[in-house]
């Protein structure tokens, strides 16, 4: 997408997210946080298998 992302480790402050992402996880589904430049909020990219 020519957008580069710079990967950061997720500092959750949402605890309902951080959940939700774990739950993913557990499910094997393999999920990336980044942070967006633009705003600086964290969102989960999710990568095929």
């Amino acid at each position: 997408d020519g957008i580069k992302h710079e990967e950061k480790e997720a500092k959750w402050k949402n605890t309902d997210v951080q959940i939700r992402v774990a739950a993913l996880e557990d499910l094997g589904i393999s999920t990336k946080n980044w942070r967006r430049p633009e705003d600086c909020r964290f969102v989960v990219v999710f990568l095929d298998r």
